[in-house]
């Protein structure tokens, strides 16, 4: 359909096009109602996470909780190594209990550690 059209003339079919200015609107419906909301809402959304995070660390004990990371599935392959962004420093692959204390914060429900 494209194929022979020139930049300019694509742009002009497509702003032409009734599910585009549909899209169109509802995204200028959205920009100006919507998001300036959910910004405003967004920090107390935050701290609202925290706490039931924090609650369902005290509630279930045992379970184990990771960092979010967004509702993602993460998929990865590959030999794994450390790099040595410049002389005399090495970073390792994995890391061990010293780098563990490093982003230790106490009372942190992410880098707190646990005593044992």
């Amino acid at each position: 359909m494209f194929a022979r059209q020139k930049p300019a003339e694509i742009v002009e079919t497509l702003k032409n096009d009734p599910a585009y200015q549909l899209w169109d609107r509802l995204q200028q419906i959205y920009a100006a109602n919507v998001q300036p909301k959910i910004q405003e809402l967004q920090p107390q959304i935050n701290l609202l996470q925290r706490e039931y995070m924090a609650a369902q660390m005290v509630v279930f004990k045992d379970k184990r909780f990771f960092p979010d990371a967004n509702s993602t599935l993460r998929l990865t392959y590959g030999k794994v190594n450390g790099f040595s962004p410049r002389d005399a420093l090495r970073y390792e692959f994995q890391t061990d209990l010293d780098g563990v204390m490093e982003k230790y914060v106490p009372g942190d429900y992410e880098f707190d550690v646990p005593e044992n």
